[in-house]
């Protein structure tokens, strides 16, 4: 086990320390500033408190290990139920976090999903695969809002068509010979993108339905860095080009966009030093230049007054699931609203319909009572282009190593907007027609929406570009729960609010680390499997050893509710893969190690208990699943 960290911050050489106890359950985490987190465990080895300063965070479970309920730092309990013995559903979840879970009594499978009002409802394919969900926001007896968007899949399972019914429109995807996205289409079958990959898997190039192309260039290492895109006469558009140093860092980088007479706005940010406090035991900011800030028990911001450079401070409010629902930020007033995915879907007039299996990006905006606004089309590789749903007039996006948006194309191949951050992600610099701004700007190729210069959405959590921090804890662990990618947003992003991911991973179309949002969100929800990635294409993994696994996401397997004294008591480990028609795995996300610590359930069931935990680790992963076991299973 790691018992001490050092990280060497320009030399200040910031050590966290790390204590376990005799069953090897980290008990205590010592930050580089003396902060303590203490961790408490049961008899089963099950986490039941943590402290955190002078608050807790608290678990606890049934008699077969499966979760019962989490107290929040705010008090706020949020618990989860299971069909009983004897139902057609046993073991599976019934309630989880205010969240109904409804299922098919044939499949079994997932078919309903309800918070309140709002609902989500599945459908599946002979393979099992979700071909559709309805989303559904009732008021009482009313419809408030409603949306659908189905899907197709190869006989691979290569997702080939995103559907939405209510436009009456689609984008079509073809695979090349790998599986990888080589080609995008609307639904006049007109070319939105096409992609080109070098030997390695890299990207090499992207043409954009208005003939312009990106090139993508990587040093000697194969690591990228430089990109540049020219119209199809050969006028460069834009170029990027970064300096690396032996660990892959950016020392520098430089610069260019044709924006030709484009009139650019400068942000009011003149060279100035900010001042912050903080709580010393919590890491909460409580002052920025003397003006306090406040938060809640679970760390959100409640009020920040700071006011500097043409932007004021901010007031929130949140929901039980510390969602953003009213802020008051930049001297205006929004309210959001969210699905029982915690992927918002309303912002004050405007309503979106989300493509739920593919991180809740934004396929379609509206405005309240006013038809459709735009479409915006996204392959793999990130968000491709906006489409006006009037004009039909559309929109191509260049971006910077960190998938920002730098400029946007017109369909003749013009710069019309022009786009310049600090490394934090303020807008400095500007360029566009009053009122048409993209609000997909910094980090916004990966869905990271815009408020306001002091608010950008990335899904599980809002994030403060003037202060460089987020408004509220890190929803999986970090020794500093409010940093933004790890503070070196260089060369790391966090687009999902609660994983730090070097950008050098999205360039690569066989790496997965392009998180599943529908999956790994919902697993982190509850603490559970934090992805690590490695460089590998295709890989066989039906007879590779367990410990010699790399780059799996760990989940534990609490499963079983049978009393009898002919239990499994010691730890059973193994795998889950998902595998196409070959028998290979082909993404890095399809493998996960399990473990079952004390299992309390027959032995003759393990299997079976086995084969429902991994039926709802990949709903909706369009793939079979295979399962291995290690060592004899027996009764000691």
């Amino acid at each position: 086990n790691i018992i001490q960290a050092t990280t060497d911050t320009s030399q200040l050489k910031l050590t966290t320390n790390y204590r376990f106890d005799f069953n090897d359950n980290n008990e205590l985490v010592v930050a580089p500033n003396g902060d303590s987190t203490k961790l408490i465990y049961d008899q089963n080895d099950f986490l039941v408190e943590e402290q955190y300063g002078p608050l807790t965070r608290a678990w606890t479970y049934f008699d077969d290990g499966s979760l019962n309920t989490v107290r929040t730092k705010n008090g706020v309990a949020h618990w989860s139920d299971y069909y009983s013995t004897g139902s057609p559903f046993e073991g599976k979840l019934k309630i989880q976090h205010l969240t109904e879970l409804f299922y098919d009594n044939t499949t079994k499978l997932l078919n309903r999903r309800k918070r309140f009002n709002v609902t989500h409802h599945y459908t599946y394919d002979p393979l099992q695969r979700i071909t559709g969900i309805q989303f559904k926001d009732s008021l009482g007896t009313s419809l408030a809002y409603a949306s659908e968007v189905k899907y197709e899949y190869n006989n691979s399972g290569f997702q080939t068509k995103i559907d939405i019914p209510e436009v009456n429109k689609h984008f079509r995807y073809v695979p090349d010979s790998l599986n990888r996205v080589s080609e995008v289409y609307d639904w006049n079958n007109t070319l939105l993108v096409k992609y080109t990959y070098r030997g390695d898997g890299a990207i090499n190039t992207e043409q954009l339905g208005n003939g312009a192309t990106v090139f993508y260039h990587y040093d000697i290492a194969g690591r990228l860095d430089s990109m540049y895109a020219k119209s199809s006469s050969g006028t460069l558009l834009y170029s990027i080009g970064a300096t690396l140093d032996d660990k892959g860092n950016h020392i520098a980088e430089s610069y260019y966009v044709s924006k030709g007479s484009l009139p650019v706005i400068t942000a009011p940010f003149p060279q100035t030093t900010i001042n912050y406090q903080y709580d010393s035991k919590t890491n909460r900011l409580t002052k920025t230049n003397n003006l306090t800030a406040t938060s809640d028990n679970n760390g959100n911001i409640l009020q920040d007054n700071y006011t500097g450079f043409g932007i004021t401070g901010a007031t929130t409010t949140y929901d039980l699931f510390d969602n953003i629902t009213r802020c008051n930020v930049d001297g205006y007033t929004h309210n959001f609203k969210y699905d029982p995915l915690d992927i918002r879907y309303s912002v004050d007039t405007n309503t979106y319909i989300n493509d739920f299996l593919n991180n809740g990006n934004v396929l379609v905006q509206k405005r309240t009572g006013i038809d459709v606004q735009k479409l915006y089309c996204h392959s793999p590789l990130g968000l491709v282009c906006s489409i006006d749903n009037a004009t039909n007039q559309r929109r191509w996006y260049l971006y910077d190593f960190r998938g920002s948006t730098v400029a946007i194309l017109n369909d003749n191949q013009t710069v019309v907007e022009y786009y310049k951050y600090e490394s934090f992600g303020s807008v400095m610099e500007s360029s566009h027609t009053p009122g048409t701004t993209t609000p997909f700007l910094y980090v916004g190729r990966h869905g990271v929406e815009y408020q306001s210069p002091h608010l950008y959405y990335m899904r599980a959590r809002y994030y403060d570009p003037i202060n460089g921090r987020f408004y509220g804890e890190d929803p999986v662990w970090n020794t500093n729960l409010f940093v933004y990618a790890n503070n070196n947003p260089a060369t790391n992003i966090d687009p999902f609010g609660n994983t730090f991911i070097d950008i050098s991973k999205y360039w690569r179309p066989d790496n997965d680390g392009r998180l599943n949002f529908f999956e790994a969100y919902l697993w982190r929800k509850i603490g559970n499997g934090k992805p690590l990635y490695v460089d590998i294409n295709t890989v066989d993994l039906r007879n590779v050893n367990l410990t010699k696994i790399e780059g799996t996401q760990s989940v534990n397997l609490f499963s079983g509710h049978e009393a009898s004294p002919n239990l499994l008591q010691r730890p059973v480990f193994g795998q889950i893969f998902l595998t196409s028609s070959n028998g290979m795995v082909t993404a890095k996300d399809d493998t996960y190690n399990f473990e079952m610590h004390k299992p309390y359930l027959k032995k003759e069931n393990l299997k079976r208990n086995v084969q429902t935990m991994a039926g709802r680790i990949i709903n909706g992963k369009g793939k079979k699943f295979d399962i291995k076991f290690y060592g004899q299973i027996n009764s000691k």
